[in-house]
């Protein structure tokens, strides 16, 4: 969370810092017992430019304090940044996230053949994970010859769908 003028940020459960969310750094799943609010926000706690907080009882709590001298409220409002990139953004992505997480790989040779247009997503999904789970693929007959019969069915079985589709469609009209 980028902090502006602290009306909206709570203190303890925000992630507004570098030492992320305070109520897991300072509290790791404990009652508070500094006199702070659960629901306290940068704002109340901040009057007239000076930190209203009870002394320090750990070196845990006194790097906050000493934070906490850095940070200055403005008046522009409170926001919610996504870093999942080097560049922090207002809109967040799932598919950001995912190719963070998970890297891209290589295209294999069977893509193509497996993810048909007009295909039957059931059908080649199935299709992709019998490939997927092929330790070693063309290996061996078997694996070749059973590759060959599911997507020789998946492909009629999507051109007969189709027939049938285009069959029942044009009897409507």
């Amino acid at each position: 969370m980028r902090v502006g003028n602290g009306r909206s940020c709570r203190f303890w459960t925000d992630n507004w810092s570098p030492f992320g969310s305070f109520e897991s750094y300072l509290l790791r799943g404990t009652a508070s017992r500094s006199g702070i609010s659960r629901t306290a926000t940068l704002s109340e706690l901040c009057v007239e430019g000076q930190w209203a907080l009870p002394p320090a009882r750990s070196d845990e709590f006194l790097q906050v304090y000493t934070f906490l001298t850095t940070v200055e409220l403005r008046e522009e409002e409170d926001r919610y940044e996504w870093c999942v990139t080097d560049a922090p953004t207002n809109r967040s992505s799932t598919g950001d996230v995912y190719r963070k997480l998970k890297p891209e790989e290589k295209e294999v040779p069977w893509t193509k053949v497996v993810w048909i247009r007009g295909g039957i997503p059931k059908h080649s999904f199935l299709t992709w994970l019998f490939m997927r789970s092929s330790p070693a693929l063309g290996a061996s007959k078997l694996t070749r010859h059973a590759f060959c019969v599911i997507v020789r069915l998946n492909h009629a079985i999507t051109f007969y769908f189709n027939v049938l589709m285009l069959g029942i469609c044009s009897n409507k009209f």
